[in-house]
């Protein structure tokens, strides 16, 4: 790579926070190589200065442009917008009783989340008659351009059901519109999340989606972007990741919420609701339903308090001997008030899946497992785990996906099989990795 291709990489980082991973070197050359020539420039070094000068010019947005994805489609990541509009919204309408709910879609691309956000609120019955809105904001001028024209066209609507085409969209010729109703309460704003202190018009907001943005950016960005989101969630509000993205490693305030199929991060939340009621005078933490208010009020340092006072290990102890004696219930029984009380704990959620498929639990053992998985992608014996319940299931195709994954992970890593898991019954590193070629192979031929 030459020097004024890794200025340009640079350059892109340093005013957007967008890494530019090595295997996109290549199409950032074309792409550069493309524009100067165009442009009539001597080379990419002159491109380079060209782009250092003028950080608002018509290039600089064709550039950033150029490197960010785009590729959505409506109700993608299904299973977070059903715990939305089965969880969420109903339990902020009843914290929000002056009928006015404020969303905020960061990284919003050409639209297709917003609308999707939109399409929600509007079937909510909990917000009916309510005054609610959706910022929606992106750094790529272009793509915000696009989203303006609520147009969606082929695959980007393919999770939409008939009846919501025909109640949602305009069919105008080879293309669906939003209706005026919804995307008029859609406001599109430039806004470049990498920037210090940033502050969206609006806040606090009561929901926030920032879906697929942190991936982009290195730890330290990552931070002051949650920092900064922090700062614009309403104290009852609900912010919702990507399915490949965690706030475990970044230390933050925010704590992870389990929804069933999803998840999301509150201020202290960790129970089954979002419910913020304080105690009724006289009654004690101890009295409240599960899943009320006391499983919020304990920030996430308290939980690791307690956690110190009693070891994982130990705590874990009790799962791992009922399902070593094959104990399946009781492994069950403990291991579902472990999760409770430690929801970001990715080990007991591979345990909760082991006791769940063991017991015949197949589809609660997805959940678990995909659970885990949210909370660290890496981990392998999640994944393996995860294939065979899908094979278990008879879905080769999506037990395939998790096989290949594995592959992609082991082969570029050492780390082996924690010890945790062999003692319940998952193979070794190689063992895993043997099997999942055996897989590959037999499905290629």
């Amino acid at each position: 790579m030459s020097d004024p291709l890794l200025e340009l990489a640079r350059l892109i980082e340093f005013r957007s926070g967008f890494v530019i991973p090595e295997r996109g070197y290549g199409s950032l050359a074309d792409f550069a190589s493309r524009r100067f020539e165009k442009l009539r420039l001597s080379g990419m070094a002159q491109y380079v200065d060209q782009l250092r000068d003028h950080g608002d010019s018509e290039e600089w947005h064709r550039l950033m442009s150029s490197i960010t994805i785009k590729e959505s489609s409506l109700f993608r990541g299904r299973a977070q917008f059903e715990a939305l509009e089965v969880a969420v919204l109903p339990e902020l309408a009843q914290n929000c009783p002056e009928g006015r709910l404020r969303v905020w879609c960061a990284g919003c691309a050409r639209g297709e989340e917003a609308a999707t956000l939109a399409i929600v609120l509007a079937e909510c019955e909990a917000l009916e008659g309510w005054d609610w809105s959706i910022l929606a904001t992106d750094v790529d001028d272009a793509a915000l351009a696009e989203a303006r024209l609520g147009r969606f066209v082929g695959r980007s609507m393919e999770a939409v059901s008939p009846e919501r085409r025909d109640r949602h969209f305009l069919r105008r010729g080879g293309y669906f519109e939003l209706v005026p109703d919804l995307l008029s309460r859609i406001q599109f704003l430039h806004l470049n999340l990498a920037q210090p202190s940033f502050r969206p018009p609006g806040a606090p907001f009561n929901l926030v989606f920032l879906r697929n943005v942190l991936i982009y950016f290195r730890p330290e960005i990552q931070r002051r972007v949650v920092t900064s989101v922090e700062g614009a969630l309403d104290r009852n509000g609900c912010l919702f990741l990507g399915p490949s993205e965690s706030l475990l490693p970044l230390d933050v305030s925010l704590t992870a919420r389990d929804l069933g199929g999803a998840f999301c991060y509150g201020w202290a939340c960790g129970g089954g609701s979002v419910t913020t009621r304080p105690p009724i005078h006289g009654e004690s933490a101890s009295t409240q339903p599960e899943g009320s208010a006391r499983d919020f009020e304990s920030p996430r340092r308290n939980r690791r308090e307690t956690a110190e006072v009693i070891p994982l290990n130990d705590r874990i102890e009790p799962v791992i001997v009922a399902l070593i004696e094959g104990e399946t219930s009781r492994a069950v029984r403990v291991v579902e008030v472990l999760r409770r009380e430690l929801p970001d704990e990715t080990v007991i959620r591979v345990l909760e899946g082991v006791a769940k498929a063991r017991s015949g639990e197949r589809e609660a053992s997805v959940l678990a497992l995909r659970a885990a998985l949210y909370l660290a992608p890496d981990s392998f014996e999640a994944r393996f785990l995860l294939a065979r319940v899908y094979d278990s299931l008879d879905r080769p195709g999506r037990a395939q996906r998790e096989y290949r994954v594995i592959l992609a992970v082991l082969e570029s890593s050492k780390t082996e099989t924690r010890d945790v898991f062999l003692r319940i019954g998952i193979p070794d590193r190689d063992e895993i990795l043997r099997l999942c070629r055996q897989q590959c192979d037999e499905t290629e031929t």
